[in-house]
C-alpha cells in the first residue's frame, strides 16, 4: 500500500502500547484492602444502629433512655453506610465527635458499646489513610493513558490513509483501490 516504513512501525508500537494498557488489570491491592475496611466500617455501623434503635423498645429506663438519647444525635447519620468512601470517613469522624460528647459517653457506657465505638474510630483513621495512600498513588501513576494513546494512534492513521489516498492517484493499483472501497 505504499505506507512509509517508519510512519507503520510507529502506528504497530502505539497499537502494542495500546494492547499492554487495554489488558492490564486495574484493580490494586489497596482497593482490596479499602473494600475490606469498608465492608468493617458497614457492618459496626448497622450493629450501632441496630443496639440503639432496638435499645428504644427495652423495657429497663436506663437503658432506653440512654438509647433514645443516642439516637436522637444518631438519626443524621443513618445513611452513612450509603455515601461514597470520602465523605463516609468524613461524616463517620463527625459522628465519633458528637458520640465523644462528655453527656453522650455515658450513654455509651450504659449500653456497653464502649468497645464497638473504639473499633470504628481506628477503624475509621485506618480508612482515611488507605483513601489517602490510593489517591497519592494514582497521583503518581506515570502509566501513559489508553486514551492519548488511542488519539495519537488516530492521528498516525489519518496520516497513513492520506499517504495511500495520494498513493491510488500517483501509482494506482489493485490493492489500493481495495483498501480505499473498505
Amino acid at each position: 500500500l505504499h505506507v512509509p516504513a517508519d510512519l507503520f512501525q510507529q502506528f504497530q508500537d502505539k497499537y502494542a502500547i495500546l494492547e499492554d494498557l487495554v489488558s492490564k488489570s486495574r484493580a490494586a491491592d489497596e482497593t482490596a484492602k479499602i473494600d475490606d475496611v469498608d465492608i468493617k466500617v458497614n457492618n459496626l455501623l448497622k450493629f450501632l444502629f441496630s443496639v440503639i434503635n432496638c435499645g428504644t423498645t427495652t423495657p429497663v429506663d436506663t437503658k432506653r433512655e440512654a438509647a433514645a438519647a443516642l439516637y436522637n444525635v444518631m438519626k443524621s447519620y443513618l445513611k452513612i453506610r450509603r455515601l461514597p468512601r470520602r465523605q463516609k470517613v468524613q461524616t463517620t469522624k463527625g459522628l465519633l465527635l458528637d458520640l465523644g460528647n462528655s453527656n453522650l459517653t455515658a450513654h455509651i457506657e450504659t449500653l456497653g458499646l464502649e468497645a464497638e465505638v473504639e473499633m470504628l474510630t481506628l477503624l475509621n483513621a485506618q480508612y482515611a489513610v488507605l483513601l489517602d495512600s490510593r489517591a497519592s498513588a494514582q497521583l503518581h501513576n506515570s502509566e501513559e493513558k489508553s486514551y492519548i494513546v488511542r488519539s495519537e494512534m488516530y492521528e498516525l492513521y489519518d496520516q497513513m490513509t492520506a499517504a495511500i489516498w495520494v498513493q491510488s492517484f500517483t501509482e494506482p493499483s489493485e490493492a489500493v483501490t481495495e483498501f480505499i472501497k473498505s
